[in-house]
């Protein structure tokens, strides 16, 4: 699955949090959301982490089909 590169870094500067705070919040590598914002595909459970992290549904950051 393929997280939106624009709409995670659009949630991202709306919360004011930078890569390196959204892996502490999130429990997820910093090199894995690294390569998601260079767009890696991930599993959902990566994607799930980081919407959560950002308090936003997990459909909010993929990409659309």
């Amino acid at each position: 699955m393929r997280i939106n590169r624009s709409k995670l870094a659009a949630i991202m500067a709306k919360n004011c949090i930078t890569a390196s705070r959204l892996s502490e919040k999130s429990g997820i590598h910093i090199g894995t959301i690294s390569r998601v914002r260079c767009g890696a595909s991930c599993r959902y459970e990566t994607a799930a982490a980081l919407a959560k992290a950002l308090n936003v549904p997990v459909e909010e950051l993929l990409e659309e089909m």
